[in-house]
Parts: C-alpha cells; sequence; structure tokens
C-alpha cells in the first residue's frame, strides 16, 4: 500500500494542473507510470471476489504484478506523505509475494517470480497499536503483531512486539511467542527458545538503530483494503482486508 492516496495519483491532464496550481504533482505523470494503481487494485478485487461462491475473476498477470509493486515504491519514494500506525492497524491477509535471486544490481535487489498464495493457503496478520498515553486518543507507535498461518487443520501463530518509524516508513516486528495447533489439539503454545531475552531487548531498544538487529517491514502502499511492502531480505508482497475483518 502505498501512503499516497489513488485519488492524488491519477493523472489528469497533469502537466495542466500542475500549471494551474503552482504545485507539483506528488506522483507519476503519465498513464503508463500511473497504471501500477489500477493493477493493484485489479488484485485486490480479486482477492475479494474469490472469497464469493462463484468467484471467477481473473488475477493479473504475476510480472505485471511485480512491476507495478515496484513503481508504487518508487512513487511513494517521491512524496513526503508518510502512513500512520492507525492506517497500518487491523487484520490483512497475504495475497501476493514474490522472492529474491541473491545477485544483486546497483538498482537493488533483483525480484524473482512473483506468486499469487492460493486460496486454501490462509496467512494473515493482524497489528495493534498500543494507545497513545493511555488517552486512548488514537493508536502511538508500538504496539503487538498475531501472524497466523493455516492450511487444513494445522494452525501455526506467532506473535510479539512492534514498532513503527513513520518517517521512514518502517515497521520492525519479531516474534518471540509461537502456538501450534492441530484440529483440536493444542501442540504447543509459549515463548521459542530465547525468546523471553528477544522480546526485552526489542522492547528496551526503541531508537532507529535497533533495526541493524531487527527483522522489518517497509510499507510503501496503504490504502484501506490493501497494503504492500518490502521486507528487510527485499521481497515484496501485497496483503489485503478481507471482508469479514473490519477496520480497526
Amino acid at each position: 500500500m502505498s501512503s499516497i492516496s489513488p485519488n492524488k495519483m491519477v493523472a489528469k491532464d497533469s502537466g495542466k494542473a500542475a500549471r494551474d496550481s503552482g504545485k507539483t504533482e506528488t506522483c507519476a505523470e503519465t498513464a503508463p507510470e500511473t497504471s501500477f494503481i489500477s493493477t493493484l487494485q485489479s488484485a485486490v478485487a480479486h482477492f475479494k471476489n474469490r472469497e464469493q461462491p462463484k468467484g471467477k475473476q481473473q488475477p493479473p498477470d504475476p510480472a505485471a504484478m511485480a512491476q507495478a509493486l515496484l513503481a508504487a515504491e518508487k512513487s511513494a519514494r517521491q512524496t513526503a506523505e508518510r502512513p500512520t500506525a492507525e492506517r497500518l492497524a487491523g487484520s490483512w491477509r497475504l495475497g501476493f509475494i514474490t522472492g529474491t535471486k541473491k545477485s544483486r544490481e546497483r538498482a537493488g535487489v533483483v525480484l524473482g517470480a512473483g506468486r499469487f498464495l492460493p486460496r486454501w493457503v490462509q496467512i494473515q496478520i493482524t497489528y495493534t497499536f498500543n494507545s497513545d498515553n493511555g488517552s486512548n486518543n488514537g493508536p502511538n507507535n508500538e504496539g503487538t503483531v498475531l501472524n497466523a498461518v493455516r492450511c487444513g487443520p494445522l494452525n501455526l501463530t506467532v506473535s510479539g512486539p512492534i514498532r513503527f518509524f513513520p518517517q521512514r516508513r518502517i515497521l520492525a516486528f519479531d516474534f518471540p511467542q509461537m502456538a501450534i495447533r492441530l484440529g483440536g489439539i493444542q501442540l504447543f503454545e509459549g515463548y521459542i527458545p530465547k525468546g523471553t531475552g528477544r522480546e526485552k531487548d526489542f522492547l528496551a531498544d526503541n531508537s532507529p538503530r535497533s533495526l541493524r538487529n531487527q527483522a522489518f517491514f517497509t510499507y510503501f502502499w496503504v490504502t484501506p483494503d490493501s497494503i504492500a511492502a518490502r521486507g528487510r531480505g527485499g521481497g515484496l508482497a501485497l496483503w489485503y482486508r478481507e471482508a469479514s475483518s473490519p477496520e480497526n
């Protein structure tokens, strides 16, 4: 998801509009450069349509999706607008991911083949932010994350603390706790080895320097119904909000 509202990025005689308003457009000014918006919106429509009994809308081409995510990431770098923790809060289902290759180029990470996750694989991430100073006036930049993977009778959940750095669009996280359930049987629930120490270290250091030792996502696409980010390892991912998951 981009922190840029799609309405702000649609190219509409952008050159003339920029001159008339005396402002510089925060997005690409040509249709090819802004077509990533329709591609991402088409993917989200596909995800939501397949939840219906007879949903058959075809997804975009995986290569086009990967390029759309790269274009959204580039566009986000060209604006000063930043996403807020409140916009990231809630539950999101993973819909599309890319792989990475070990080789690097000057431009950055080389993408491997992207893929849409099949419907029967459910990976859902939920962000819950703490109330600001206990006043319940809104979220601050710390909270918890729960990442649930469901495949048939197997349910694997990892959870832990999060910290959001809005100026850098980065959400750092750790998963010191795990729960494994097979059908109705709870196989494990609690801290993983060294999990308590990891959680303590994460909470103790809230400076940007801590990112050197933490996993994180850099969010570049944030809308009410989808979000997208690059992981620390270089892969790209798109999540969407399911119809059954209300906004927090």
